[in-house]
């Protein structure tokens, strides 16, 4: 198991294999994740950081004024993240013009478009602020059983497309930039007005950190540099 890479079989795995894998949900503190600095592993950074040239620059742009606010990487994915929710609509049918670049047409002058557009959408914004981030594919959760225990039933519809940001201190974090009510909808209709399952996302964008209670004040801020390579947030983002 790799905070980097994943996990990986030891041997090849042949089809029709039967295996378990046991995991968790990771819960990090929030305060903690929402001050992690910017100091990430050269790896990171060299892979996960890179745009083509093809990038148009309002899409730079977009992402500088989404972002002016933030005082700390997460914090600026809480702000794409729910700029996306926002302002983009979640529309399995509509598609970008042959040959456009998807992401701007996406951002800029198309009605809606499913997750893989949300999702690479906030990649390309994150990066452009060279934050390491990742698009991954799989599927949500799906529709709990209540004939059986602890069962789901995971269908072709619930295919989804989100987003991961290396977090120092914490490794790789989800973020959904796609609005989930309008993606449940779809997916409950679809099931025969089925029950989905919601599972937040482990970075709490929607947390006020003033609610949370006291004693997390005592937690560090996560943060696994020296002072002198992180500094104090300016009027440039910090990060960069």
């Amino acid at each position: 198991m790799s905070p980097e890479t994943g996990l990986h079989a030891f041997t090849p795995v042949q089809p029709s294999s039967d295996y378990s894998i046991s995991s968790y949900q990771y819960e990090p503190d929030l305060r903690q994740l929402r001050s992690a600095r910017a100091n990430y592993p050269s790896s990171i950074a060299q892979r996960y950081t890179g745009l083509p040239d093809s990038v148009p620059d309002r899409v730079t742009t977009l992402g500088d004024e989404i972002t002016a606010d933030a005082e700390t990487p997460v914090g600026a994915a809480c702000m794409i993240e729910d700029w996306m929710t926002t302002n983009t609509e979640y529309d399995h049918d509509t598609t970008h013009q042959s040959g456009a670049d998807p992401v701007d047409q996406f951002l800029f002058e198309m009605d809606g478009g499913n997750a893989e557009y949300s999702a690479s959408s906030m990649v390309v914004l994150l990066r452009s602020q060279d934050i390491p981030a990742r698009y991954v594919t799989g599927y949500s959760p799906g529709e709990a059983l209540e004939t059986t225990n602890d069962t789901y039933a995971v269908r072709a519809v619930n295919a989804h497309a989100w987003t991961e940001v290396y977090v120092t201190g914490h490794g790789w974090i989800p973020f959904d930039p796609t609005s989930s009510t309008d993606r449940l909808a779809i997916e409950n209709t679809a099931a025969g007005n089925g029950d989905m399952t919601q599972v937040p996302m482990p970075a709490g964008c929607s947390v006020d950190l003033d609610e949370l209670p006291d004693d997390s004040d005592e937690q560090s801020s996560g943060d696994t540099g020296d002072e002198s390579s992180n500094g104090t947030p300016s009027d440039e983002k910090w990060w960069h």
